[in-house]
């Protein structure tokens, strides 16, 4: 069975073309088809309308590598999968190269030559744990976007698989009794974060108040190999990682002096480092909890423009302004070339060969994974 041939009459439109493909496939009975192609349609005409009020078609001459990127930064904002929005792409592709192919339209350039649209892998592998340290583990100044990025990324791994268009979103004022609740966007339900380990260490970075530095401030004594010591929790910190990797590279080749080494460490953990880490983050999630109610209109994330949704109640059903889904869409743009960037900085860094893709929609199930990481912290 052959696909829709067009008529004569060929105006230039591909989304009237688009749509006598949905027509031609529910004629012929070809559901899955006439499904796939009548969804794209739809998202289609709902992302003209959200670029430029009132603008009811897409001409073939539209179609360029712009366009493209910004359809699928579109689709990532919507919350999409990664199978889903390939499969819009393609089908967009096969319906343009359609056209071309017939000789119906003869393009000056290739919109999809510098887009590429990925292939989706259905078991495809995630991220290991190994791979999640050294994302935290990468140098990175402050100062520099990246930094902001790395965040973001793991907030949205230990926020449940938090959708990347939720979390620019997300409000001082969703926080309380040490949990973030909110209304996700596209979805019915609230949703509930408990905010731990490293999740309240990343929401503290993102607020302003003295009485955080006079936390990190505060020296602490302790005891070692007999010997009483005094210093900040970051040096302390410090101190056991410097034990814990001499302890890991020993060349002692007695196990039971490798044994005693390892018991000492693991004492040192217990007695010292975990009672001090639990009182600063109780002490933290306290300032957390007044900063918010303070700044509860402000974003927790300084990503979009927070005078832009001013007027926006996360708690209802949300329609967007174009300028508001404009600005949702180009900033996910945006974070999806940073992590582009992150990936290449961790194996630059590491000399690794991480293959997978970081991307922005981080599947739920993944959280599961690194459960212990979010009790136990980096």
């Amino acid at each position: 069975m052959t696909d829709f041939e067009p008529s004569a009459e060929f105006d230039m439109s591909f989304l009237s073309r688009l749509k006598k493909h949905v027509v031609f496939f529910d004629q012929q009975h070809r559901n899955a088809l006439s499904k796939s192609y009548g969804a794209l349609a739809s998202r289609l005409e709902s992302f003209l309308l959200q670029r430029q009020p009132k603008q009811f078609d897409l001409a073939f001459d539209e179609i360029t590598s712009q366009f493209l990127e910004d359809f699928k930064a579109y689709l990532r904002a919507l919350g999409l999968t990664d199978k889903t929005i390939v499969n819009y792409l393609n089908c967009l592709k096969k319906l343009y190269f359609q056209a071309v192919n017939v000789g119906d339209y003869h393009p000056q350039i290739n919109p999809f030559e510098p887009f590429l649209v990925a292939r989706y892998e259905g078991g495809r592998d995630y991220l290991e744990k190994e791979h999640l340290f050294k994302i935290n583990d990468l140098a990175i100044k402050k100062s520099d976007p990246l930094f902001d990025t790395r965040n973001y990324f793991l907030f949205q791994i230990f926020a449940k698989g938090l959708r990347f268009s939720d979390l620019m979103l997300l409000r001082f004022s969703d926080i309380l009794n040490g949990s973030i609740t909110f209304k996700p966007y596209r979805a019915k339900d609230n949703c509930l974060i408990h905010i731990g380990g490293p999740l309240l260490d990343i929401l503290i970075y993102y607020i302003h108040d003295k009485r955080i530095s006079e936390v990190l401030d505060i020296n602490y004594s302790y005891t070692f190999r007999g010997e009483q010591f005094i210093g900040t929790f970051a040096e302390i910190r410090l101190f056991f990682n410097q034990l814990k990797d001499s302890t890991a590279n020993s060349k002692l080749t007695n196990h039971e002096q490798k044994d005693r080494l390892m018991a000492e460490m693991e004492n040192f953990r217990i007695a010292v480092v975990e009672p001090i880490k639990s009182e600063i983050q109780k002490k933290f999630l306290s300032i957390l909890m007044d900063y918010s109610i303070d700044h509860g209109n402000e974003f927790i994330f300084p990503i979009l423009n927070a005078r832009d949704f001013r007027d926006i109640n996360l708690a209802c059903e949300i329609n967007f302004e174009p300028k508001q889904y404009q600005q949702i869409v180009s900033k996910t743009t945006v974070y999806h070339k940073m992590l582009e960037r992150l990936q290449y900085e961790v194996n630059k860094q590491f000399g690794l060969s991480l293959d997978l893709v970081l991307d922005s929609h981080v599947p739920k199930k993944i959280y599961n994974r690194y459960r212990d990481v979010l009790m136990d912290g980096f």
